[in-house]
Formats: C-alpha cells, structure tokens, sequence
C-alpha cells in the first residue's frame, strides 16, 4: 500500500488530505507501486502579484473614501447671488452687483449704466474724457446695513494711469454707435466665507460727475435741459430760474461722494394681498411686487411677520430682502 510522504517537523495531514488520498487510490486501483510517493494536491491560489494589485486597489479606493467624507473648506449656505441694483441720482448713473462663492472666493461681477436715456450722452462723455481716475467705492452689507467688506474700483483715464492697490479696473463697454454705454468690472472681494453667508445688499459711493458737470461738458445749460426734460406747458418762468439757480448752487458746492440709495429700512410683513399683490411691511409702507415668481415668498413672509429690508430706487424701485434667505423680492412702493 502506498504511503504518503511525510517530511520531519511537518504536521500529520488533515482530514481533506486523506479524503482525497482515497479517492486517489480509488481512481487509481491496480496503477500505484508499492513504496510510491504521493503528495496530495491543492487547489492553487492566485498568483502574488494579482494579490498584490488587489491590495493595492482596495487602498486606493479608502483613501478615495476617506478623502471624499473628509470635510473641506467650509461653503457657504448664502446662495443669493444677485444683490440688486445701486443708484447714485445726483450722477445719473446705476450698478448692478452680482456675487458667487467659487474656489474658496467671493467673486463678484459690476455693471455701471445711465439711470436713463437722457444721461447717456453725459455719462458717454464722462467716461471717455476722464483725466481722473473715477473711483466706485463699493460696500457689501447684513442685513441691518454694517459693512461687511467692499471694493474700490476704478476707471483709469482713457490716456491710461496707474490703478490703486488693491483696487480693480474697469472696462469701458462701446454701444454701436461707437460711444461708452457702460463699464464692466469682475474680480473678487475680500470676503470670508462666513461674511459671504450674511451678504444682504449693496451700496456705494463715488465721485463720478453730477448731471450738471455732464452738462457743462456737453456745452447744455442747465435751464435748456430742465426745457428738454418738461412739458412747456407746464414750464414757468420760476421754475426754470429756480432750476438753473440749483444747478449753479451745485456746481460750485464741493463734491461729496454720492449714496446709491433714495430709500432703505426694515420692518416686519404684516399682510399680502393676492389679488392685488401688495405686501404690507410695517404700519404705513405697502409695495407691489412686481414678479409672479415672488408672490409665494411675500405671502411666506406675511405668514411669518418675517422682519424684511428694503431698498429702493429714485423711481421707486425696491428690492426686498428676508435675514436668512436667498430669496430677492422685487417690488415697486406703493405709497
């Protein structure tokens, strides 16, 4: 009878071992010599380099784990981009202020337009002959108005200059008829991303030319503007004297900068009609909101005497704003 071969200090084979020994001499009756050596066979593992790769594989993909549910730089939850539109009435001219939180940055992009037709051909002229930078000081604000960080940004003169530190520049944009219709400006702010989460809204100042200093530069007398913009039927003598008189008063008074907004204030909502889309906000101010999109959120924040900033135009155009949300409410005063 065949043995199995058994080398000094190995263990006595196990019960599979002898399993498959008598299924071999079964399968093999009559074809073993006596004193033949027969090793049992095993099943063979997978190659060491395979196991190896898988080794590998698994701890790559940990790591891609680990590093997925690691938590990063904080992001911000204030998704409110749009922070609305800015005016400076005295100088004919409105921006528009649009902000993202990208790359661990508060990124913001400006325009600066006339407010209307009529100041296009000053606002042409001021930004195409300037020999003084034109500085927009701009302010980002919470939501009861304290700065939270600003922007100075600045249109160099046209025959060039050097631009502050820290400050961004302008680009004169050019309508078809060849003159300056706007300036552009995108960059980032000086936010953190927890200033980022509490931006409310917008201002800022400037010394861009009055209306009157526009006029000058046109070679308009401020008496034929206050013609050109009224009805001659309702033009009298004293209200063109009187016209001309504050126009002369603001021309030799120092220029200060100029603020962006005609109305700013906060109180709680107190009622929302639906069919006339009014929303009521505190004891005497009513505005009528203007989007459909924003009728369900003025209702909400009727609903809750949500506590809501306002900012409004010299037309009479407002913005308004709930603490705590992304949601912008555009509206006009109704008294």
């Amino acid at each position: 009878m065949a043995e199995i071969d058994q080398q000094p200090g190995k263990e006595a084979p196990q019960a599979a071992d002898q399993e498959w020994l008598r299924n071999y001499l079964n399968d093999h009756a009559g074809q073993v010599e006596p004193g033949a050596q027969i090793t049992p066979g095993t099943k063979k593992g997978p190659p060491f380099a395979l196991l190896l790769g898988g080794v590998i594989m698994l701890a790559v993909l940990g790591g891609l784990l680990v590093a997925k549910s690691r938590p990063g730089a904080p992001q911000p939850k204030n998704t409110a981009g749009d922070l609305g539109q800015g005016v400076a009435s005295d100088a004919g001219v409105r921006g528009h202020l649009v902000t993202s939180w990208q790359d661990k940055a508060a990124h913001y992009k400006l325009k600066i337009e006339p407010i209307n037709f009529p100041e296009a051909d000053g606002f042409a002229r001021a930004t195409a002959v300037n020999s003084q930078p034109l500085v927009f000081n701009v302010r980002v604000l919470n939501v009861v108005g304290d700065a939270i960080c600003g922007k100075q940004v600045v249109l160099l003169p046209a025959a060039g200059g050097t631009l502050p530190a820290g400050a961004d520049a302008f680009k004169r944009i050019t309508g078809k008829s060849g003159g300056v219709e706007g300036l552009w400006a995108e960059g980032t702010l000086p936010c953190s991303a927890d200033q980022y989460e509490r931006f409310n809204y917008w201002d800022f100042t400037t010394n861009f030319p009055t209306v009157a200093e526009q006029d000058k530069m046109l070679g308009i007398a401020p008496r034929v503007r206050a013609e050109q913009e009224a009805p001659a039927a309702n033009q009298t003598r004293q209200a063109q004297s009187a016209a001309a008189r504050a126009a002369s008063a603001n021309q030799r008074a120092q220029k200060k900068p100029q603020s962006s907004f005609f109305l700013q204030g906060d109180d709680h909502a107190t009622s929302f009609e639906p069919g006339r889309n009014l929303l009521t906000i505190g004891p005497g101010k009513s505005f009528v909101v203007l989007r459909a999109v924003d009728l369900q959120t003025a209702a909400a924040w009727a609903d809750d005497e949500a506590l809501v900033h306002y900012t409004c135009d010299q037309h009479a155009i407002c913005s308004l704003r709930h603490s705590g949300s992304a949601a912008v409410v555009l509206a006009r005063m109704n008294n």
